[in-house]
């Protein structure tokens, strides 16, 4: 090929390049940065997390020394209002679901103030009345009357106005009564007792005395209870 030519072939691969697809670029230059996109700004996300719900812890226990609650299964109380000051008997009756003799601790939380006027436990039909002791005292008629395989019914008062008391014996297959009675004062305060936390019972019944002629009453069965039994008439301020 002569050197016309070629000049004229390299002249119309130039034109032709230019006019398919633009100016022929240089590798040298650098190549365009990518548009930049600003996202949006994140707001965080809080969730609210449910509290845990407590559980109301229950007003009395009796637990077996092995560690075994006794199932409560009635509760007979009666209350009395005159006044600033209130009067409380409880009969509760817990069952021994096992074929042994066991022995327990009855546990009770009274209100702040409250003074216990009446332990008892029912044994073979009669009702078996307790003594207020020394502790060091108590425990040594305890053990005395534990190996004559009776029950002292003893009672015995801790931190926080909570009473303890052993119980001996609890028949197998066969219900355990207890009677604790107390005064207290309401200092302008509604008469209440504590009965969320409890197990479900066979029967529930309390009869308040306000000095009205009706009174007030709860009657349950086969109930577990999901409220405190709160007077509804209003009490006068301590003298």
């Amino acid at each position: 090929m002569h050197v016309n030519q070629r000049i004229a072939a390299v002249t119309a691969l130039l034109v032709g390049c230019q006019s398919g697809s633009g100016a022929v670029r240089d590798e040298r230059t650098p190549k365009p940065s990518p548009p930049l996109v600003i996202a949006p700004p994140i707001t965080p996300m809080f969730v609210a997390s449910t509290p845990a719900i407590r559980e109301a812890a229950p007003p009395w226990t009796l637990t077996a020394s092995d560690g075994s609650g006794l199932q409560l299964t009635r509760v007979d109380a009666k209350a009395v209002v005159q006044g600033p000051l209130a009067f409380t008997e409880l009969h509760l009756y817990f069952h021994n679901p096992e074929d042994r003799t066991r022995e327990g601790t009855f546990a009770i939380t009274l209100p702040a103030g409250a003074a216990v006027s009446r332990f008892g436990m029912e044994l073979n039909g009669q009702m078996q009345e307790a003594e207020i002791v020394e502790k060091a005292m108590a425990r040594r008629v305890y053990d005395d009357f534990l190996h004559r395989r009776q029950d002292p019914a003893l009672l015995e008062k801790g931190a926080g106005n909570q009473f303890t008391a052993k119980v001996f014996p609890i028949f197998g297959k066969a219900d355990k009564h207890l009677v604790i009675s107390f005064s207290q004062e309401l200092a302008g305060e509604r008469y209440a007792l504590p009965l969320r936390g409890l197990p479900k019972m066979e029967r529930v019944d309390i009869r308040l005395g306000d000095g009205s002629v009706a009174g007030q009453t709860l009657g349950e069965r086969n109930w577990q209870p999901d409220r405190d039994f709160v007077a509804t008439a209003p009490t006068v301020a301590a003298g």
